[in-house]
């Protein structure tokens, strides 16, 4: 169990939320499934939660860099440290998602569906272009 590592990841491996040593996780395997998707609060599709074996020195994973002996967070996730590794080490089952978050995401979200809109539009024109 020393040489494996717990890794959680969204946008189909593109985003890099976390890596902890697998051998000092407390809580359980759904408990781990339900923060991953907390982690990744908005978009679930492509999340990846991994148990992966790595050789010290032999990655990223094990340099401190991506982990070590300590768990290691993106720095958008810096501000739940504490949080979620009350949650991996079985004292909490969330880390909660507070209304300053809900609310960032909903000021953002006209600008995501403008944004949407012109590109729909835009890839529409192109296609009755090529019909043409």
């Amino acid at each position: 169990m020393d040489d494996y590592y717990v890794t959680m990841s969204g946008d189909y491996g593109g985003d890099n939320y976390l890596c902890y040593p697998a051998k000092f996780i407390k809580c359980d395997f759904k408990t781990l499934q339900n923060l991953l998707l907390e982690i990744d609060f908005w978009d679930k599709e492509g999340v990846e939660l991994n148990f992966v074996e790595i050789k010290p020195g032999n990655s990223w994973l094990t340099t401190g860099e991506g982990g070590g002996e300590k768990l290691w967070l993106s720095r958008g996730l810096e501000k739940k440290r504490k949080q979620i590794q009350a949650v991996l080490n079985n004292k909490k089952k969330k880390i909660g998602v507070n209304t300053k978050d809900v609310l960032n995401f909903i000021i953002k979200l006209p600008v995501f569906i403008t944004s949407f809109i012109i590109i729909f539009k835009a890839l529409r024109k192109r296609d009755k272009d090529n019909e043409k």
